[in-house]
């Protein structure tokens, strides 16, 4: 079974949503391996190699993915411990996006997500690096205009700590926590030739290693993939290559 060109484009679409959506002096707080979680300070830089499978014309695609620290240690809504990150993608057409974090008297990390005009009615989605408690819930409840098309999107996540590891980044042998994300999304918009209602289930596994001696993360993988037969499928890792703390 083929997808029509139409539900091929509003899958790709709802993808690119769901991808998007998860966007001072040293300060520390507990760390998972039990030692001292260090948040970066401004000017810190963190550079990465994105590979995306498969590409454009089908293979791989990389680029680079820079995150820089404007701010940390700064107050946000209620949230009194957060690092304000900047992240530049190298592809020619995505704008820089400002990404925040919260290190939280637990030990344990946590994203906001949702609109910084209102953060404390954001949600603050935890990596849960030290308490290793699990979570879920609803991350996304909201209709949104991609390329022209008006979609209404509900997404769930799952948090789970999965173990401790390693990553070797320049040479240096940094102890890490591995965070697993399950993300389902729902979408539904208007089938321009029909009429009729179009509903597109996507779900994304999220692998994310972080690392507390460098307060921040080495590793970034998203697979995600439609669960309608159209055999829409696709991975994008993103991994540390070389960092600069302040």
């Amino acid at each position: 079974m083929h997808m029509s060109t139409n539900s091929r484009c509003f899958a790709l679409a709802v993808v690119l949503v769901v991808v998007q959506f998860y966007g001072c002096s040293d300060s520390s707080v507990n760390s998972g391996s039990g030692g001292i979680s260090v948040m970066p300070g401004p000017g810190s830089v963190f550079h990465y190699t994105q590979l995306s499978s498969p590409g454009a014309f089908g293979g791989f695609d990389t680029i680079t993915v820079t995150d820089s620290v404007i701010e940390s240690g700064v107050l946000l809504g209620s949230h009194r411990n957060v690092l304000h990150v900047l992240r530049s993608v190298n592809d020619g057409f995505t704008p820089p996006e400002d990404v925040f974090y919260n290190f939280e008297s637990s030990g344990d990390v946590t994203q906001q997500v949702g609109s910084l005009a209102f953060p404390d009615q954001s949600i603050w989605v935890p990596y849960p690096v030290y308490t290793h408690q699990p979570w879920n819930g609803l991350v996304m409840d909201s209709t949104l205009n991609v390329q022209g098309e008006q979609i209404h999107e509900l997404m769930y996540d799952t948090v789970s700590f999965l173990g401790s590891g390693f990553a070797d980044v320049q040479g240096k042998l940094l102890q890490t926590s591995r965070i697993k994300m399950l993300l389902a999304a729902t979408a539904t918009t208007t089938d321009p030739s029909s009429g009729g209602l179009l509903t597109q289930t996507i779900n994304i596994i999220r692998n994310v290693d972080f690392a507390p001696s460098i307060g921040y993360f080495t590793l970034d993988q998203e697979i995600s993939s439609a669960l309608d037969s159209s055999a829409l499928t696709e991975t994008q890792t993103m991994t540390l290559t070389s960092y600069t703390l302040k």
